[in-house]
């Protein structure tokens, strides 16, 4: 069973939190880079960023193709957009980079 977005993204704060109070603990408030790996949480960190980074993957594929691509790729044209960053800002905001949308219609063709 696939865990959602916000299931994950939970239990990373949960993890990143008890990261961050080891932390305090072990090194008074003075960890650094060098000390990341001291920490045993750093693997549950890992692991589930890499969980968050394919569900966030599986999630653009499914948007960007077949029909919800053409869809996509209409409203993107429809919009008019003047500026390359307010173009981005709109395509994060509907939850893809302007790069993962012309890549999918490039791919399509």
């Amino acid at each position: 069973m696939t865990r959602t977005t916000n299931e994950v993204q939970a239990e990373l704060a949960q993890a990143r939190r008890a990261f961050d109070n080891y932390n305090n603990v072990q090194f008074e408030g003075h960890g650094t880079p060098d000390n990341y790996y001291l920490n045993p949480h750093h693997k549950s960190i890992e692991a589930l960023a890499a969980e968050l980074y394919e569900i966030e993957q599986a999630a653009k594929a499914i948007k960007l193709s077949g029909d919800s691509l053409q869809a996509e790729r209409a409203w993107f044209n429809s919009q008019g957009f003047t500026r390359p960053d307010l173009a981005q800002k709109a395509c994060q905001a509907r939850g893809y980079n302007m790069s993962d949308l012309f890549a999918a219609i490039k791919a399509a063709k």
